[in-house]
C-alpha cells in the first residue's frame, strides 16, 4: 500500500534531482563544479533542516552523492557534512591516493582531519607523507601536526625534511617546536636549509629555537644565514646570530663578562678583557673578534688586533670593512683599506647607511669599483633619495652614462625625486660632452676610461681632502 510518507520520498526525491547534468568525478584540481549540482547541495541542506521527517527522508537519499562531495566539504570546512558524508557507506575518504587528508591538512581543519584519521581506509602517509608536509606551513598547523604525529604510519623526515623547512621558512613557532621533539627530524638538512630560511624571512624566534638544536649549524654555506638576513634587513635575526657568533667563539663565561662590559659602556675594559684573557682566541669562528670591534668602531681595539698575526682582516669576504662602512665607522674603513677588499659589498653599504666620509673612503681606494653588481651603489643611492651619495658616485671616472630606458634612470622617475633626476640628466651630458672631446682629441674608444681616471685622478680623489675628525685629533 502506498502512504503519504512514500509519496513525499518520491516527490523530495524528483526535487533534487531535476535538470542536474552528469557528475564528473574527483574535480580534486577544481573548487568549483556545475551550477545544478551545487543547487541540487543547498535544497538538500534546506530539506534536511525543514523538519524531522523530511531529514529522515532525504538522509536516505545518497545515491547521487560522490567522492566530490566529500572532497568539497573538506575544501569548505564542513566539519558537519563531513562527519554525515563519513557514515554513507559508498562514500570512499581514501580516493585519488587519499588526497583528502592531504586537502584537509593544507585547509588547516583540525577537526576534519580527526574524522579522517578515524576512518581505516585512510593512509595519512600517502603521496610522500603530504598531510605532513602541508600542515607544516598552515597558520594553526601545529594543531593537525600534532595529532599526524601520533599516528605511527606518519613520517615528518619525508622528501628531505620539507616539513621542518617549510615551517622555518612560514615562521610556524609551535610547528617547529613539534617537529623538532621527533627524533626522525633533521633540521640541518640540505646544508641547514631551516635556519637559512627562517633567517632570511626574520623569524627570530624560529631562528632562536634552531639554534638550540644541536644538529644546526649556524655558519654553514659560507655564514648564508646571516648574510641573508642582512641582505632582508631582518635587524633582530642579525643580532641574534651575532651574538650566537661571539657565544660560540669566546665561551659563555667570557661571552658573559663581555656583555656586561659593552652594558655598562666600558669599551676600554672590554678591550682590555679580550687582550689579556688566555681563552681570547683572536682568530677562532673566522675572525669574529675582530669583526665585532670593526663593526662597533672601536678603532684602537681595531688597530691592536690588527697588529696580531692571528687575525686576518679580510676574512669572511672583507665582512670587517663592510660592518665598519654599513655603520659609518670610516675611521675604521681608513684603517682597513690597507688590506684587500672583496667584490665591491662596502661601497653598496656605504650608499645605503648614507655615509659621505665613508663613501668618499672607498672612492679614494683604486681598488673599489662603484659600478659593480650593475651599478648597485647608484641604485642603492637612487632608491634611497640619497643625493649627496649619488653626486659623490657619479664623480667617479669608472661612472658612465645612463640610457634614458635604464633601470637607474626608471628608478629615479619612479621614485619621483626631481633634484635626482636632474642629477643624472646633467651627468649624462657631461659624458656626453667627454665622449665628443676625446673623439675630437683622436683618443680611441678603448682608451677611454682610462684616459678618463687620469684625468681625475689629478684633481678628484686625494685622500688629503677627506676630513676626518676621529683620526685628525689623534
Amino acid at each position: 500500500m502506498i502512504t503519504s510518507h512514500d509519496i513525499t520520498r518520491v516527490i523530495l526525491h524528483a526535487a533534487l534531482n531535476r535538470d542536474v547534468e552528469p557528475e564528473v568525478l574527483h574535480r580534486k584540481r577544481k573548487l568549483s563544479c556545475p551550477e545544478s549540482h551545487n543547487t541540487r547541495r543547498k535544497q538538500f541542506a534546506l530539506l534536511r533542516s525543514t523538519c524531522k521527517l523530511w531529514k529522515d527522508l532525504v538522509d536516505d537519499f545518497t545515491d547521487w552523492l560522490t567522492d566530490d562531495d566529500l572532497l568539497l566539504a573538506v575544501r569548505g570546512c564542513k566539519v558537519d557534512s563531513v562527519r554525515f558524508l563519513l557514515s554513507r557507506g559508498g562514500l570512499d575518504p581514501s580516493v585519488q591516493d587519499n588526497w583528502l587528508i592531504g586537502e584537509a591538512s593544507e585547509y588547516d581543519s583540525t577537526e576534519i582531519v580527526r574524522l579522517l584519521l578515524n576512518d581505516p581506509r585512510v593512509d595519512p602517509s600517502a603521496q610522500d607523507n603530504k598531510a605532513i608536509r602541508q600542515a607544516a606551513k598552515c597558520h594553526r598547523g601545529h594543531e593537525v601536526i600534532e595529532l599526524l604525529l601520533k599516528d605511527a604510519r606518519v613520517d615528518p623526515s619525508a622528501n628531505h625534511q620539507e616539513a621542518i623547512k617549510r615551517a622555518s621558512h612560514q615562521g610556524r613557532l609551535e610547528v617547529v617546536r613539534l617537529l623538532l621533539s621527533d627524533p626522525r627530524v633533521d633540521p640541518s638538512a640540505t646544508d641547514n636549509d631551516a635556519i637559512i630560511y627562517a633567517a632570511s624571512r626574520g623569524h627570530t624566534q624560529v631562528v632562536q629555537l634552531l639554534l638550540s638544536h644541536p644538529l644546526v649549524d649556524p655558519f654553514a654555506r659560507n655564514y648564508a644565514a646571516i648574510r641573508r638576513a642582512e641582505q632582508d634587513e631582518c635587524i633582530e635575526v642579525v643580532q641574534l646570530l651575532h651574538n650566537h657568533e661571539m657565544k660560540v667563539a669566546w665561551g659563555d663565561l667570557l661571552y658573559a663578562q663581555a656583555r656586561e662590559k659593552v652594558d655598562t659602556k666600558d669599551y676600554k675594559g672590554l678591550e682590555r678583557l679580550f687582550l689579556s684573557h688566555p681563552l681570547a682566541d683572536l682568530s677562532v669562528v673566522d675572525n669574529t673578534t675582530f669583526r665585532y670591534a670593526s663593526r662597533m668602531g672601536f678603532i684602537e681595539w681595531v688597530r691592536t688586533l690588527m697588529s696580531d698575526a692571528r687575525v686576518d682582516p679580510s676574512a669572511r669576504d672583507n665582512a670587517a670593512v663592510r660592518y665598519a662602512a654599513s655603520n659609518g665607522h670610516h675611521h675604521v674603513v681608513r684603517l682597513l683599506l690597507a688590506d684587500p677588499l672583496g667584490d665591491n659589498e662596502a661601497i653598496r653599504y656605504a650608499s645605503y647607511r648614507e655615509s659621505a666620509i665613508t663613501v668618499q673612503l672607498l672612492l679614494a681606494d683604486q681598488r673599489v669599483d662603484p659600478t659593480a653588481r650593475d651599478n648597485e651603489a647608484i641604485a642603492i643611492a637612487v632608491a634611497r633619495d640619497h643625493f649627496e651619495i649619488l653626486q659623490l658616485l657619479l664623480s667617479h671616472p669608472l661612472m658612465g652614462s645612463f640610457e634614458q630606458n635604464s633601470h637607474i634612470m626608471q628608478l629615479a622617475l619612479h621614485r619621483g625625486h626631481k633634484e635626482i633626476v636632474q642629477l643624472l640628466t646633467e651627468h649624462n651630458e657631461h659624458k656626453s660632452a667627454q665622449r665628443e672631446y676625446l673623439i675630437l682629441s683622436g683618443l680611441a674608444p678603448r682608451t677611454q676610461s682610462k684616459a678618463l681616471f687620469n684625468i681625475h685622478q689629478l684633481s678628484t680623489f686625494d685622500l688629503a681632502v677627506v676630513e676626518d675628525p676621529v683620526m685628525d685629533s689623534q
